[in-house]
Parts: C-alpha cells; structure tokens; sequence
C-alpha cells in the first residue's frame, strides 16, 4: 500500500509527507519514533490506507506550508486476533484492515463486527480512531468506534497505556483521530455471525417521508442512493433486514457484481458522457442513472453475510493506480435538534441545489448516497451525538469539472442552512467556522482533552490546528 500511493493519499489529491515514512512493526519501534524528534520530527502523524477525505493524515508542519514533520505507516503493525467468547470481545493489531479482521472473525471464530463498513482497506487503528459509517439497525451503532471498549496508547511522549471503556477521557479518545498518540492494539465488542437480507425499493423523493416511518417501524436499516438529475428526482432505498432464514449460498456473487458496477461500468459511462457536447451529456447522462436503478431493483438478497459487503479495494490494483476511484464528501443531519430543518426538506433542497447554478455545473453519472445512523453519545466528537442522523453524500469519479466549487457551495449551505455536522476525515474544504457551529462546547472540551495528551503538540499538523484552534 505504502509503496503504490507514494507519500500522497488514495485519491491522490493531498500529500501526507516528505520523504520516507517509517514502518513499525512492533511496540517498541513506535515507542521509539515517538522518543526520538531528531530523526522524526513533529508532527507524527499515524496513517493507515490513507481513504481519508481530507489532510487529517497529513504530517505538515502548522504554520509553515513547505515543511514536513514524520508519518508513522501502520499498515504492517498486524498479529493475531485474540478472541473471548466468554466476554464476546476481539482484540486485534492496529495494522490489520477491517476487511483482513472481519473475515477471520467469521471464518475462524464464528463471530462479527456489529457495523460492517464497505471500506474494507480501512485499518483497525483508524476505524477505532476515526469516523466511520454505515446503516444503522434499529438500537444499534453505525459508527465502528461505538464497540470499541479498549485502547493500548503510545502517548507522545512513550508511555505506553491501556484506557477503557467508561474510564475518563476514552470518549474523547474513540474520534481522537491519532492527535493522542499512537494506538497499536484495540478490543472490540462482537457479536454472533448472523446473516442479513436485502432489498430495493424506489419512490419519489416527496414520498421519503411517508416511507421513512415505515422502514424505521419494520426494524430495518436503511441505505438511500440519490438520483438527484433524473426526471422527476428519484431515490432507491436499500433495506437491509435481521432474521433471515436461509443459508448464504451464491448470494454473495450478487454483491459482487454490484460492486463491480460500482468500480467499472460506471466509469466507462463517466468517460462517455464527459466527452459528449452539451445538451447531448445531460440526455445521456440520464440513461446511465436509470439502468443503475433498475439493477440494484434486481439485486434483492434473501441471505447473505453482511461480512461479503465489505470490499477490499487493495485487491484490485487499478483502484489503486488506475481511474476507477471514487471521491466523496459527507454532512450528517440530526432528525431531533431544535432549530434543524426535517431531513425530508434538507434532501428536497439538496435535490434542487444540485440542478441549480449554485453547484456550479457539476454533475455526475453516479448517484449519490445517504445513510440513517444511529444517535451515539460514546464519541466525544460523534456526528451522530445529539440525535439520529441522515446524510448527505455527494460523490464523484474526479473526472467532472466543477467538483471542488460545488464542495464549497455544499459545505456553506450545510452549515448555514441544514445545519449539518461535518466529518473530520470524510469532508473536503472544511473551515474552523464550519466545525464551531457544528460541534460547539464539544469542540472545545475535545481540544482540552488533547492538550493534556499531548502538552508540546507533537501530534498536532496544520489541519488540526486550523480546526481546533483557529
């Protein structure tokens, strides 16, 4: 991973260091590099696959734009996976990725994280550190982070601790997105394996609200793609169910071929319509967008392992060098906040912000996504923390023109008009205004927290300091 990307992220869009970043194996080797400021100077910056949106990762210098301190690739940081089937908890290296865990878990153990993130390139270190997602069941998390109920830590300056769940400072810790140290070995709650189903159903957008009630009453989480540019806009909700009967069989080949639409097909449909004259894309484009409707209506899933969702994008190397990448942002919205517009108006808003000439004339073949999470307080720094959320998640190939001016326009109507809450690793162009309104008093206790981590700052980059201190 370390040698395909350089020293730049995924995307390839934001450099995350100068030179060579080392790669520890052991405790004592990260204990070390935090010791020794000569040879790493600050800030250190823990990485894993580096998916993250934004220069969170980054290890430049605060103040100064040409100067680098060290990133610490915990990629190879890996061992093996203790488990206690007695207290149903997983013990794993901060390296292993989550797609490496999840399925050893299940083949070996018998057993499952609760949330099931796509992003199976994502370390074990980020996911107990860092904001995740997926669709919450009802009473349960969406955030990978939720379950985590115990932490080793490097500290800034060596000292190696353990913090657990319910003690002082762990909820700052869960989202502390390495500014705290080094963590190197985490335990998660886990649960039974149990298998899921899944199906599609497509409405018009006026109709959410009405539908909203209902998925939400029949116990199912729920996954929306957006199809903001059809005629009228439509969405196709993804459910999926608890309690399915039957064995998993080939049904995992469907989620395949889904994701292979995902990171292939689309994207010849992307080159086609970029190359087409206006007003030619725009009747084009439509094609595509409803083809992906009818087949994610033909993929309904009886049984299947919410393990196969899970996609591990260092499998295939054109994810990684090649075009068939995705880029996204994200916004939560709290469903119960005094003053918060209802989701069902914030969704038929964005619908028309993206057909209007605020987005600046970005557009894209691909839909976008939301997401309904679960309230969950067990995060300082948690999206979710005040209520239920849904979100808005605008993606692109990196191909259509206007993506960065359509981010900014989307960030300010956000924070200004829905009132959302940003990711500190999932949403581009982020500015301190966004994060104060978004986060408030929280965002000051979380930056007291740090300073007691980390009294010299030698975990803190520019991207942090701009955000936490302005």
């Amino acid at each position: 991973m370390s040698g395909e990307l350089g020293n730049r992220s995924w995307f390839r869009d934001i450099q995350c260091f100068e030179g060579t970043a080392p790669t520890p194996t052991t405790l004592e080797e990260v204990q070390a590099i935090l010791r020794d400021r000569q040879r790493f100077p600050s800030p250190l910056r823990p990485m894993g696959s580096r998916h993250s949106m934004t220069a969170c990762m980054s290890a430049q210098v605060p103040g100064s734009p040409g100067r680098w301190g060290t990133a610490i690739d915990m990629s190879r940081f890996k061992g093996e996976i203790r488990v206690d089937k007695e207290a149903m908890t997983a013990t794993l290296p901060a390296g292993l990725t989550f797609f490496e865990a999840a399925h050893e878990l299940r083949r070996r153990h018998g057993v499952q994280f609760r949330v099931n993130t796509e992003l199976g390139t994502l370390t074990m270190g980020a996911a107990a550190c860092g904001a995740t997602k997926d669709s919450s069941f009802p009473g349960e998390p969406g955030q990978v982070c939720h379950d985590v109920v115990a932490m080793r830590l490097v500290k800034p300056d060596g000292e190696v601790v353990v913090m657990r769940e319910g003690e002082a400072d762990f909820d700052a810790l869960r989202c502390s997105y390495g500014l705290f140290g080094v963590v190197t070995e985490l335990t998660f709650r886990v649960a039974p394996h149990e298998n899921i189903s899944i199906r599609h159903e497509e409405l018009e957008v006026g109709e959410f609200e009405q539908r909203r009630h209902q998925w939400m009453a029949d116990g199912q989480a729920v996954f929306l793609y957006l199809f903001p540019y059809a005629r009228p806009p439509r969405i196709v909700a993804e459910l999926r169910g608890k309690g399915a009967s039957e064995p998993a069989s080939d049904f995992c080949l469907r989620l395949a071929a889904r994701n292979f639409f995902w990171g292939k097909g689309l994207h010849l449909v992307a080159d086609l319509v970029q190359h087409l004259p206006e007003p030619l894309a725009a009747v084009v484009g439509e094609a595509p967008q409803k083809i992906v409707r009818e087949f994610l209506k033909m993929v309904d899933i009886r049984a299947v392992s919410p393990v196969d969702q899970i996609v591990d994008f260092a499998a295939d190397p054109a994810l990684l060098q090649g075009p068939d990448r995705f880029t996204f942002s994200m916004w939560a919205f709290p469903t119960a906040r005094e003053g918060r517009k209802p989701f069902a108006q914030v969704l038929e808003e964005y619908f028309a912000f993206c057909r209007s000439p605020q987005a600046h004339g970005f557009r894209t073949v691909l839909p976008h996504v939301s997401y309904h999470i679960s309230k969950d307080q067990s995060s300082m720094l948690s999206y979710s923390h005040d209520s239920d959320v849904w979100t808005l998640d605008p993606i692109a190939s990196g191909k259509e023109p206007g993506w960065e001016p359509f981010l900014r326009a989307f960030n300010e109507r956000c924070c200004d008009d829905w009132r959302g809450v940003p990711l500190f690793n999932q949403t581009p162009l982020l500015t301190r205004n966004h994060v104060v309104r978004a986060f408030g008093e929280r965002l000051v206790k979380f930056e007291a927290v740090r300073r007691r981590f980390d009294p010299e700052d030698r975990m803190l980059n520019q991207y942090f300091k701009t955000l936490l201190q302005g």
